[in-house]
């Protein structure tokens, strides 16, 4: 089995309340914040997430307020023109090529 090292969340619900978050194996746990909290990605050694604040699916956008682990959590707007949840938007962001470009040699 491979473990990715690297992970990257675009646009991501995974904390999402209701339908996501607590379906998490092993579950949130109670932290010293207002709401739970979800472990790291095993084996992860850096997780970034960008979200678009306007994305009606990555809510709420800041994963790091809700998981463990994420080394880099940015909220950036990928598009203008009411298509936030697209992942060609999140691609041609400067915020994804700028966390990706050192890992690509550019």
């Amino acid at each position: 089995m491979t473990t990715a090292t690297q992970v990257l969340t675009l646009g991501s619900p995974l904390a999402l309340p209701g339908v996501v978050f607590e379906r998490f194996i092993p579950a949130p746990r109670p932290a010293d914040s207002p709401h739970l909290r979800g472990a790291g990605l095993p084996g992860t050694t850096r997780w970034v997430n960008i979200a678009d604040p306007g994305d009606p699916v990555a809510v709420p956008p800041q994963l790091g307020s809700f998981f463990d682990g994420i080394a880099l959590d940015r909220t950036t707007a990928v598009s203008a023109h009411y298509r936030f949840h697209h992942a060609e938007n999140y691609l041609r962001c400067a915020t994804t090529a700028a966390t990706i470009a050192p890992y690509l040699g550019i």
